[in-house]
């Protein structure tokens, strides 16, 4: 924590805030810290399932376009949509 090592005036006048924001950002981050790190998702089944049939259509912000329909392996979109990117 920075308070450990700075007073909250110089913290707040280094990150160009107010006395109230900072204190509320130190109310947050308390609460906050209660909170854990990780939080386990529930094991979802697959929206696509193996060899089932896809229409897929990309447009990127380049102006790129690419459709894509029947059965598609899913690691071969994935490099696919990383060529387009580059």
């Amino acid at each position: 924590s920075l308070l450990e090592h700075y007073s909250s005036s110089q913290i707040c006048t280094a990150l160009r805030i107010s006395g109230s924001q900072f204190k509320q950002w130190c109310q947050v981050s308390n609460s906050a810290e209660s909170i854990t790190d990780f939080i386990e998702l529930p094991n979802l089944p697959e929206v696509i399932k193996p060899n089932s049939p896809v229409k897929l259509e990309l447009n990127l912000s380049n102006g790129d376009n690419i459709h894509i329909q029947g059965v598609v392996d899913v690691h071969f979109i994935c490099a696919l949509i990383g060529a387009m990117k580059s």
